[in-house]
């Protein structure tokens, strides 16, 4: 697959693996040294490097860069001049459980702590029209830590999904990819915010279907149980009875 550089029309490029994947934790109006100080998201780890003092008060608005890879102003450059000429187009999938890798504590065999079960989340992000397929397809393989992927510094993705297991202020809810171009959030609010910046209509969002299990029989009830992370093994979840697996799966 190829794809055309916005500002160089002639140069073409194969869609690159995705290496580079820049973490975005929600706002915060924290900085160091009080009113008139500097956040030390813009300091720590050469943050303050190629972005203008108005750049961050932008960002800031809807974010806080968990870290920072160097590439990040060229990237947000391009996706500027992207957008200028509107080939950036918005979208927004659902990913149920059983299509996403569930975060270590619904796997984990040390604790008889039960879990609420996983849910079915969605996900939000836009880039180039073209790549739209191939972008999302790259998005589920990170939701499953599909490992064709090397990505530097990781994505906590799939504890990110995790909606029972986040902690507010530290856990990320946007990503850029930043070799080839898109951006995708589990939060809404972050990815109307990005979208306005950008200047991408907002897609519609599907629905969360509502499930009822209680039509279901016991061997399907198990595998829905193992499927949503409310039980470990198929061992324990054959232990239980139809009516604790039905009260399991009630988010």
């Amino acid at each position: 697959m190829t794809m055309t550089r916005t500002g160089d029309p002639v140069k073409t490029y194969r869609l690159q693996s995705t290496h580079l994947v820049q973490r975005l934790l929600p706002p915060t109006k924290g900085r160091l040294g009080g009113p008139g100080g500097i956040a030390p998201h813009r300091v720590f780890g050469g943050a303050m490097l190629g972005l203008s003092e108005k750049g961050w008060d932008v960002l800031d608005e809807v974010c806080t860069i968990d870290y920072m890879f160097g590439k990040l102003p060229t990237s947000l450059s391009y996706l500027v001049n992207m957008a200028k000429t509107g080939v950036l187009r918005s979208f927004a999938f659902t990913l149920a459980p059983h299509e996403r890798k569930l975060s270590w504590n619904r796997t984990w065999h040390g604790t008889k702590r039960p879990l609420p079960p996983a849910q079915t989340v969605i996900l939000f992000g836009f880039c180039k029209e073209s790549d739209l397929g191939e972008v999302q397809d790259r998005i589920r393989a990170l939701a499953n830590e599909d490992q064709s992927f090397y990505v530097k510094g990781g994505t906590n993705l799939v504890s990110s999904l995790d909606l029972t297991s986040r902690e507010a202020d530290r856990t990320p809810c946007g990503w850029i990819e930043l070799d080839n171009l898109f951006m995708f959030f589990s939060d809404q609010k972050m990815w109307e915010g990005f979208c306005q910046i950008f200047g991408v209509n907002p897609c519609s969002v599907p629905e969360i279907p509502i499930l009822d299990y209680t039509k279901l029989g016991k061997p399907a009830l198990c595998a829905v149980a193992l499927s949503l992370g409310v039980v470990r093994t198929k061992t324990e979840a054959t232990k239980l009875s139809k009516g604790d697996l039905l009260k399991r799966l009630s988010p």
